[in-house]
């Protein structure tokens, strides 16, 4: 049985973190750190904090060891990852999926008249942003349900579960935790599971591959604890 205490919640809020690196598009240090095996070093060790069983630690963490080991031009490896997350999410005209809630579960905005009616989805992670005091370091930029945000906002409350755990202060822990769990429940579950399986799936490079398998784990894992 897995013991909530507060490295559990530290593990899994940089987990949160770290899938949230490959939300948005990549970056040269990303891309490093996938070379160097810092990032596989880093995907074991949460795995191991958050008590998965050995064989699912393995299966899921051995891969990410896989392209630490490839002998691959840094140069080239960038741009390919670039480019595999451009045919995922980030093209209108061929990407195989979307990184907004809203737009996954098929809630195209309307107009009517001049006033741009926004999706039940979107109107309700605002609301869910504003009731925690949660002010994201991505939106505006991405919109409040695009995938990073959502993944920021489980990683701000993980790290406040475990601070108030660690604080002995009930109150703001169960407050916090209904929060995260409300959440959960009413976004990731919805679609969060079937995107990364969707990424796990569809992506053309190893990385994303890995990438989604970890997702879809994590985010099981998540909703069952």
């Amino acid at each position: 049985m897995i013991q909530l205490t507060p490295n559990y919640y530290f593990s899994s809020s940089d987990l949160y973190q770290l899938l949230g690196h490959f939300a948005v598009l990549t970056t040269r240090e990303l891309a490093g750190a996938l070379q160097s095996g810092a990032l596989a070093r880093d995907v074991r060790n949460i795995l191991q904090e958050l008590g998965l069983n050995p064989g699912q630690l393995e299966g899921l963490a051995s891969g990410f060891d896989a392209i630490a080991a490839q002998n691959r031009d840094a140069d080239e490896f960038f741009h390919a990852l670039r480019r595999d997350y451009s045919q995922l999410f980030s093209s209108p005209r061929f990407s195989v999926s979307t990184l907004y809630q809203s737009d996954f579960l098929g809630e195209a905005q309307n107009l009517q008249g001049n006033r741009l009616v926004l999706p039940q989805t979107i109107r309700e992670v605002r609301a869910a942003y504003q009731q925690a005091g949660f002010d994201s370091c991505i939106a505006p930029e991405k919109r409040a349900d695009h995938l990073a945000v959502e993944l920021e906002f489980m990683q701000t409350l993980r790290r406040n579960q475990a601070i108030a755990l660690q604080a002995k202060d009930d109150k703001a822990y169960n407050e916090i935790s209904a929060t995260a769990e409300g959440f959960l429940k009413t976004h990731l579950s919805k679609w969060a599971v079937s995107l990364y399986r969707d990424i796990e799936e569809k992506a053309e490079e190893d990385v994303y591959r890995y990438v989604g398998a970890l997702g879809a784990a994590f985010l099981e894992n998540e909703l069952s604890s």
